[in-house]
């Protein structure tokens, strides 16, 4: 009795699965005739790239930036947090009005996913010289400098700061625009989403095509990348000109990374060097020049581990733990021959 009534449950589930093959596929082809596509029986496009930002501990999709970690998740690590920053603080003797510094940047400056990147070795400077500051650490995974801009725009000027500070390169070879790949995929995934699912993709879409339930009528706009060193070189002459008007100080740094400058890693061949390595000898050459020769708000870093001994990076462009004073350092210096140091400031 028991054996009829398992086949009978597995005929019927086979009957619904053959059933729903037949749907999908008549659906699949009347919106084929009419030049439409979502898939056949599984649609997974767009979900690899919205997981691996997920993977990073970003909860939140930020309507204008792309992605954040929210303010909740930050607190939860024993951050006080202003304006999407992390707010790291050093009271010390000068200047009397505490020094208020803006970082922006990629994951090399977020210190949510890395807490001793270079803006907390720079606090810690702060507090060892008595240094009087509050630094608002806006570096954000993933982040290139358009999107800093951006962040800028929105987070930073509320901040009233006296220093931004701009600490990219890395991330800029990944995208070449204002919409990154990354961003594209949240909204890629949530407007498909809005028509249809990740089973059945067409049958779903063909029903609510059809009860008019959907924005299958609008389409995501496809952004055409821009030229890597001029999109870099567009944002740091932006950021600096509102910098000017705004009465602040711009620091735009070309951060370090593997492969360029003097600096051989021992280990450099067992780094997986992906297309980024590539991609930096087509624009990190150019954007030295252009540092060297044109603008004195933007400083070269790539070369701050020529001499160094030892592995410095993890991957393309991250720095291990150890190295990251160094990179607080010449900051500090940078800082210090401005004068911001001094009483004479």
């Amino acid at each position: 009795m028991c054996a009829v009534k398992k086949k009978y449950i597995l005929f019927q589930i086979g009957l619904v699965c053959i059933l729903c093959f037949l749907i999908e596929t008549t659906s699949f082809f009347i919106l084929r005739s009419q030049h439409q596509n979502v898939g056949f029986l599984f649609n997974l496009n767009g979900l690899n790239d919205v997981n691996t930002v997920k993977g990073f501990g970003f909860n939140e999709i930020d309507p204008l930036c792309g992605w954040a970690m929210s303010n909740k998740s930050i607190e939860s690590m024993g951050y006080e947090t202003q304006q999407n920053c992390e707010v790291l603080r050093s009271n010390g003797d000068f200047p009397k009005v505490p020094l208020k510094l803006f970082i922006t940047g990629g994951s090399t400056s977020d210190i949510a996913l890395h807490k001793e990147n270079w803006p907390n070795q720079l606090r810690q400077l702060f507090m060892k010289n008595k240094i009087n500051a509050i630094i608002y650490a806006g570096g954000v995974g993933g982040y290139s400098s358009g999107q800093e801009l951006l962040k800028l725009l929105r987070d930073g000027l509320q901040l009233q700061p006296d220093i931004h500070i701009s600490y990219s390169g890395a991330n800029e070879s990944a995208d070449g625009g204002y919409v990154s790949k990354y961003e594209y995929s949240f909204y890629e995934t949530a407007y498909k989403e809005s028509f249809t699912t990740v089973i059945l993709p067409s049958t779903i879409f063909l029903i609510k095509k059809t009860l008019n339930l959907s924005y299958y009528d609008v389409s995501v706009k496809k952004v055409q990348p821009m030229n890597t060193f001029y999109f870099w070189k567009q944002n740091m002459s932006t950021m600096s000109s509102i910098a000017q008007k705004s009465g602040y100080h711009f620091v735009g740094i070309l951060q370090p990374v593997l492969g360029i400058g003097n600096y051989k890693q021992a280990n450099e061949k067992e780094i997986d060097p992906g297309n980024y390595r590539k991609d930096y000898q087509s624009y990190f050459p150019i954007a030295k020049r252009f540092i060297l020769n044109k603008d004195s708000s933007l400083y070269d870093f790539t070369n701050i581990f020529d001499t160094v001994k030892g592995n410095v990076f993890v991957d393309d462009c991250h720095v291990n733990e150890p190295y990251q004073p160094l990179i607080a350092a010449k900051v500090y210096n940078a800082l210090e021959t401005m004068g911001y140091f001094t009483s004479k400031k």
